[in-house]
């Protein structure tokens, strides 16, 4: 019984080891930039983040608990992490959610349980995990992200380009 503990204990440290070395190659992809509007450009990991503080002040204004979606701010704290070169601890993650700490758990289980998020180790410290999307997830996010400011942008052109901006009411 003790070998068997011994083998699944050194597999655990293999994945582990396999997983850290795959997310710091996974880290220096170059930010995705995207062209936003006359010449200027952003990076997903930007917009990622305007949308988020955005999303946080909606909340402060209506309150939190009429617009929760602790997953999404979840992924969108990873992806914008992961675009600002930086590592999420799992107690940051739960911050990011919005939400209680056991809710925040409980989404990031399932996050993971999906195989959406990945949890990494911390090398120099074996308690602490760190989270990060997985690359599908990443993927998705990303298209999300750049489908979303694109529609933006081609909306605000077309209300400053044709349609008159006075409020309909007078």
């Amino acid at each position: 019984m003790n070998h068997l503990r011994h083998l699944t204990d050194l597999a655990r440290l293999l994945a582990d080891e396999l997983a850290a070395a795959d997310g710091a190659a996974f880290a220096m992809a170059k930010p995705q930039t995207i062209k936003v509007t006359n010449g200027h450009t952003a990076t997903l990991g930007s917009v990622a983040r305007t949308y988020a503080r955005l999303r946080r002040k909606r909340n402060t204004m209506f309150g939190r608990s009429i617009f929760a979606d602790p997953a999404w701010d979840l992924l969108l704290d990873l992806f914008a992490a992961d675009a600002e070169n930086r590592t999420v601890s799992i107690p940051s993650a739960c911050i990011a959610a919005l939400v209680p700490s056991t809710t925040a758990l409980r989404c990031i289980s399932r996050l993971e349980s999906e195989g959406m998020v990945e949890r990494l180790p911390d090398a120099a410290d074996r308690r602490r995990s760190y989270l990060r999307l997985a690359p599908m997830t990443h993927e998705m996010v990303a298209s999300w992200l750049l489908a979303y400011t694109q529609q933006h942008f081609a909306d605000t052109h077309v209300a400053y380009a044709g349609e008159s901006a006075t409020p309909a009411s007078q």
